[in-house]
């Protein structure tokens, strides 16, 4: 396919990118040397979206660019130098600068590259097409995939190239397929040879790491509406892989739960301690997680309005309509009514003081405060302050 070039809508302008920034392009651009602004920021700008980060693809071998970077005094860091990408940092923002390059070997997990000067065996190296383009200072478009025509109208998700071979070489690029599908064709077909090439893969998602997991997912969790792209990962075996086995009635509704308590409904019917080794949760998520399923479980088992309460009790931070949504995914039934007669209890009244006044501090004191709040939900948040005394200085 020749070359497509088409003005960038702008995209090297001062409106979109940052003058210090364009000076690093143009320094990288000397002495016959050729840099190019690479992937999403080029993707975004032609669509209309601001540019998050910013990535430079160059000709220019690593160790060239630290050398050339810090005699101009600008701080380098060799984040992937073996994959030929360092990190410059400008104005406190990190700009990736990767070589051009080859994969020699690939296990699925981790490439062994050679360094390169030709663009378009860089960009045949790269997972989608329109993650491949590249663009000049001067608002040039490099295409060699064909990115641009799956740019126009209607976005299409394709890999670069043969679909499984892709895949094969990557297995992550299982999870970045539906999120970028999610992101860019909500309501748009899959591509289907990336689909079966997915299907055909998914057993390789076993030897990704769970932080590679955990970072894709969680952005997959945080788009507007990932339901029918779950959906769609469920159905392609790809849920199976990543040990999640979610109710049909969540992945219909879960476009209606906050993102906040997304995890919460997809792992209900999971161990969420082996999802949080899977997935490398972090302690809060883990926890957080953890409470909750417990509460709702608690609430499905005993439907009372105490029961909604007292998992309000335990959650404030989370209004009623959220914990409405959620409860109503993982039941497959609106609960609107039935949360409609609830409300947020009153907190455990202030114990401390009087309990240290009675010699209590320390661990103690935690222990007697944790029997207090255990009454006061019993009582239904309606116990005196003699009574809660009472029951935190009760022996066990």
């Amino acid at each position: 396919m020749p070359v497509s070039s088409l003005p960038l809508l702008r995209f090297p302008s001062a409106a979109v990118i940052p003058d210090a920034v364009r000076a690093l392009l143009q320094l990288l651009n000397t002495g016959g040397a050729v840099t190019r602004y690479a992937g999403g920021c080029v993707r975004d700008a032609l669509l209309g979206l601001t540019p998050g980060d910013v990535d430079f693809a160059t000709t220019l071998r690593p160790d060239a660019v630290m050398e050339t970077l810090r005699a101009r005094g600008i701080r380098v860091l060799p984040t992937g130098i073996e994959h030929g990408t360092v990190t410059a940092l400008i104005e406190g923002k990190p700009i990736e600068i990767t070589t051009l390059r080859r994969d020699t070997q690939t296990d699925g997990r981790h490439a062994v590259v050679e360094f390169s000067d030709d663009w378009r065996i860089d960009a045949e190296r790269r997972d989608f097409t329109i993650n491949a383009l590249y663009a000049d200072d001067d608002g040039m478009v490099h295409d060699l995939v064909g990115g641009l025509a799956d740019l126009t109208g209607t976005v299409r998700v394709r890999f670069v190239g043969d679909a499984t071979a892709r895949v094969g070489e990557d297995f992550l690029r299982i999870l970045r397929f539906y999120r970028f599908a999610g992101r860019f064709q909500p309501n748009a077909p899959l591509d289907e040879s990336a689909r079966a090439a997915c299907r055909m893969g998914a057993h390789g998602l076993a030897s990704l790491s769970g932080e590679r997991i955990g970072a894709e997912m969680r952005k997959i969790l945080a788009l507007p509406a990932p339901g029918a792209i779950l959906t769609a990962m469920e159905h392609d075996g790809v849920l199976a892989g990543l040990s999640l086995t979610p109710r049909a009635t969540v992945l219909a509704a879960l476009d209606t739960v906050p993102p906040a308590l997304r995890l919460v409904a997809l792992s209900f019917d999971t161990d969420i301690g082996m999802l949080a080794d899977r997935w490398r949760l972090t302690r809060l998520e883990h926890s957080f997680t953890a409470r909750l399923t417990k509460s709702l479980a608690q609430l499905l088992e005993n439907p009372t309005l105490v029961a909604a309460n007292t998992l309000h009790y335990h959650h404030p931070e989370h209004s009623t309509g959220a914990l409405n949504a959620l409860h109503s995914a993982v039941c497959g039934v609106s609960q609107q009514d039935f949360w409609a007669k609830t409300a947020l209890p009153a907190p455990l009244p202030p114990l401390s003081a009087a309990l240290m006044e009675r010699g209590l501090n320390g661990k103690v004191l935690g222990d007697a405060l944790k029997k207090a709040e255990k009454y006061w939900i019993f009582s239904e948040f309606s116990a005196e302050i003699p009574a809660l005394l009472a029951a935190a200085q009760k022996c066990d």
